[in-house]
């Protein structure tokens, strides 16, 4: 993506969370449309809105908490650094270059390219390996990673189209952490549950992935031998 466009795309997000309920006082969530906050006017511009999303304020006290109870119990980690859940800086000085399988930069580093593009990676990944099955799942009142745009890059992908019917995409009534509300939370869990079932089941898939197993397994055997 271009990286006017993308400056461009981020100035209509920044009008619509901040413009949508205007009359009213309010701004919506980023990462959730359905929330809401007093448009106090602290928050100017999306780049600084992140932080301060009313769907980020009204959940970052419990993950914090349970953030730092995983690390400091479960995981045995401690540490005298203050813990920032979100945390601006590091994203607005972050190196997203990439070269991608292609050869080509699809980072956001360079002047001409917009925010970080993988979707060749696996576009090459699925041409390499023509069983691999993707699941995708987007919520519809998500900003930061809309669902329209997933699917846009989706079918830009450059790789065979036959293999696009590998690609499973669910959308959901939530924002864009979807284990956040109930229904859709039971409703990814039934549509995984069902993706996995079907990739545990194809048997011919199996047998060509065991196949090409024991082939590299015997080129090395026979490398060590030589």
């Amino acid at each position: 993506m271009r990286r006017g466009l993308l400056l461009k795309l981020l100035d209509i997000t920044d009008f619509f969370i901040n413009n949508l309920l205007a009359d009213k006082g309010k701004v919506i969530g980023i990462y959730n449309g359905r929330a809401t906050g007093l448009n106090t006017g602290i928050v100017r511009d999306i780049r600084d809105f992140l932080s301060k999303d009313p769907s980020v304020v009204n959940v970052q006290g419990a993950y914090t908490a349970a953030w730092n109870h995983y690390l400091n119990n479960e995981l045995k980690y401690t540490s005298q650094s203050n813990f920032q859940s979100m945390n601006s800086i590091v994203g607005e000085n972050w190196n997203y270059s990439h070269i991608d399988p292609t050869g080509r930069q699809r980072g956001g580093s360079t002047q001409d390219t917009g925010g970080l593009y993988t979707a060749g990676d696996l576009a090459a990944t699925m041409s390499l390996n023509p069983d691999l099955i993707v699941f995708q799942a987007s919520g519809y009142y998500d900003s930061i990673t809309p669902f329209y745009q997933t699917d846009l890059d989706i079918k830009a992908m450059e790789m065979d189209p036959a293999l696009q019917k590998n690609i499973t995409t669910e959308r959901y009534p939530s924002g864009h952490m979807i284990y956040l509300d109930g229904k859709s939370r039971s409703a990814m869990k039934s549509d995984l549950a069902k993706f996995y079932s079907k990739a545990a089941n194809n048997t011919k898939a199996i047998e060509r992935i065991l196949n090409l197993q024991n082939k590299t397994l015997k080129s090395f055997s026979t490398n060590e031998v030589n």
